[in-house]
């Protein structure tokens, strides 16, 4: 082969693989705000709750009614947000709901431990047509 055909040849392959690349789109995903403010939520709260739970157990204090008053306080200025959270062992299991979120917990199981207290909680909020989950 003669070196013009090759030249010819490693263009045409460049051109195309430059029109390919120029034209085809790429797989992105944008977060809204919204949804960036309100994982930052749902990780405060988690956050939060591993301190108070710290603190119940340095201070020997009664972690559930704790658990109940922060939730309130925590949600107090968050009315949009349901929360649903599981506290306890098999022998003593509690389910709190928070703004009006449903009791069936929107068909979710919870793993319960035999031996230790387990903690559990989901976050939903709706928003503009979107549906936000945070799971913990």
């Amino acid at each position: 082969m003669n070196k013009k055909a090759q030249f010819f040849l490693i263009a045409s392959v460049l051109l195309g693989t430059l029109i390919l690349s120029l034209g085809t789109i790429s797989n992105t995903m944008k977060s809204s705000e919204s949804s960036k403010q309100f994982t930052l939520v749902c990780e405060n709260y988690y956050y939060e709750i591993q301190q108070l739970s710290r603190d119940c157990l340095n201070d020997e204090c009664d972690f559930k009614t704790e658990l109940q008053d922060f939730t309130n306080s925590f949600l107090e200025n968050k009315k949009d947000i349901q929360l649903i959270y599981w506290y306890g062992n098999q022998e003593d299991f509690d389910e709190e709901t928070f703004n009006d979120a449903p009791s069936n917990a929107w068909e979710h199981e919870i793993p319960i431990a035999r031996e230790y207290n387990t903690f559990h909680f989901i976050m939903r909020k709706e928003k503009g047509g979107e549906v936000y989950f945070c799971e913990k």
